[in-house]
């Protein structure tokens, strides 16, 4: 079997702990056991809300795992780029095909794909990796500790392992690395040997990296250390944030904020007394004012800028950045048409190139390793061929299914049935014999009229159906009609 590239390791610089000595503000910090005392002593700039307003939006910042914790749970853009694209990535899964046609069998007569599937539903892979990715577009790398039964302890290298039976995913945030390959003449030189894995109350594990797939897809300069997602955007970001946040402070204050007008005698003292005296003016139904003192209520329309001329080019920015349309990370809005095709397009263009940029550290290097200790047989080459994400709206598949059949309709004017067949991947007319093909009864062929303008209903390409101009014909007449919709529409999904 070609082995494919196992893993380029990445990890992030050294992790701090809650132990160390103090730094100055804006020091990396990234393990569970380090506080939020960072945070709220320099103020992030997406933590804006809760910090003076002078600690926002700086551009250059230190990003720490506190912060892309908090901005995954509390900012929109953050958790679509991060939690929401790793669920897309796995959503419709794969299948798994050999390369060349092997003599071997598999276990209980199944196909390679049969088999492979039914041990990773067994072992939850599509969430583990899915929650794996989630953590590696968060922090820039995460892993999956697989389980392997053999005769060593897991610190040590796997030895005669028969069998995976679990796995589990970490963050960078439960994970240090305790030793590097120090030899200058290995292979691995300057990555991790072994992982050190805080389990929560006081329990730790260390794992050897051959039990180990280490996921990180954005390596920069550091050989092993990935690059969060959101690192590219981070700046624009937390702008876009703090704008939404003036925004509402805005729409909070200027709709209802009040002007008085005092004495031009009164003293500051007088000034402050009087508006003490007011209390909490949001909490007031009644507001009672002498003859010498008047109010006015200021609104914000004609005097503020509308937001949408900043937060557009701060969104195409983040688009640029994250790779994704803009209508993606806005959502498009129910009866929104035009372009929307090419967004989704786009977009799951993007998932694709995402899912081959994720298969050799995730799914392919998990099967390759069931295949190596003989868990999945046969040991063969295979290809993963992920679903496809994008799907065509009910009207514009059928109206292709359409065009397809006039199309089939007009080359048999200078082509044969079986040239057209094989065009559209279909057994020529000549396989079919006695009514019998691949041991399924069809209905036997009958003589192909020559084609005739205006007439599209015989059944010029499948002898043992109608053809699904015919059904769309029907369809069409019939629109309307309950009963023979629901049946007519089950036959097009069926065909």
């Amino acid at each position: 079997m070609t082995k494919r590239p196992r893993i380029d390791l990445a990890h992030p610089p050294r992790v701090r702990t809650a132990t160390d000595a103090p730094v100055s503000p804006g020091g990396a910090v990234s393990a569970r056991a380090a506080s939020d005392s960072a945070i709220l002593a320099t103020g992030a700039a997406l933590d804006i809300p809760r910090t003076p307003l002078s600690k926002g939006a700086k551009f250059g910042e230190t990003i720490t795992a506190q912060a892309l914790t908090f901005a995954v749970r509390r900012e929109p853009v953050a958790k679509k780029l991060v939690m929401d694209i790793a669920e897309d990535l796995f959503d419709k899964w794969f299948t798994v095909d050999e390369i060349a046609k092997s003599e071997q069998q598999t276990q209980s007569g199944k196909t390679l794909d049969e088999n492979v599937q039914t041990i990773l539903e067994n072992l939850n892979a599509k969430s583990i990796f899915t929650r794996a990715v989630q953590h590696e577009r968060r922090y820039g790398w995460s892993i999956v500790v697989l389980g392997f039964k053999d005769n060593a302890k897991l610190e040590e290298e796997t030895k005669n392992p028969t069998e995976i039976d679990h796995l589990a995913t970490y963050s960078p945030r439960a994970v240090t690395v305790e030793k590097e390959d120090e030899d200058p003449k290995s292979e691995r030189f300057g990555l991790p040997l072994i992982y050190k894995i805080d389990r929560g109350k006081n329990q730790s594990i260390r794992v050897h990296y051959t039990r180990v797939l280490h996921i990180a897809t954005r390596l920069d300069e550091h050989p092993w250390a990935g690059v969060p997602v959101l690192e590219t955007i981070w700046d624009d970001m937390t702008v876009y944030r703090n704008m939404r946040w003036a925004a509402g402070q805005v729409y909070w204050r200027m709709p209802g904020l009040m002007v008085f007008t005092l004495p031009k005698d009164y003293t500051p003292t007088e000034v402050q007394n009087f508006l003490t005296s007011l209390g909490d003016p949001n909490a007031r139904t009644v507001l009672a004012l002498p003859s010498d003192k008047t109010m006015e209520i200021l609104g914000a329309e004609g005097k503020v800028l509308s937001p949408e001329k900043f937060t557009n080019p701060i969104l195409r920015s983040i688009s640029m950045g994250a790779g994704i349309p803009k209508t993606k990370l806005e959502g498009t809005e129910a009866g929104t048409i035009t372009g929307s095709e090419v967004n989704q397009r786009e977009y799951y263009k993007y998932l694709s190139d995402q899912q081959k940029g994720y298969e050799n550290q995730t799914v392919g290097a998990l099967i390759d390793l069931l295949m190596e200790i003989g868990q999945v047989k046969p040991n063969v080459d295979y290809k993963i061929t992920w679903a496809n994400s994008f799907q065509l709206d009910t009207a514009t598949e059928k109206a292709a299914q359409l065009a397809d059949a006039q199309a089939a309709a007009n080359e048999l004017k200078f082509m044969t049935v079986d040239e057209v067949r094989a065009k559209r991947n279909l057994k020529p007319l000549s396989e079919v014999t006695n009514g019998k093909t691949d041991g399924q009864v069809l209905r036997a062929p009958q003589p192909v009229a020559p084609f005739q303008a205006g007439n599209l209903s015989a059944d010029l390409l499948l002898p043992e159906s109608q053809s699904i101009l015919r059904r769309f014909v029907d369809y069409v007449r019939h629109f309307g009609k309950s009963d023979f919709e629901a049946d007519a529409a089950e036959a097009f999904r069926n065909e």
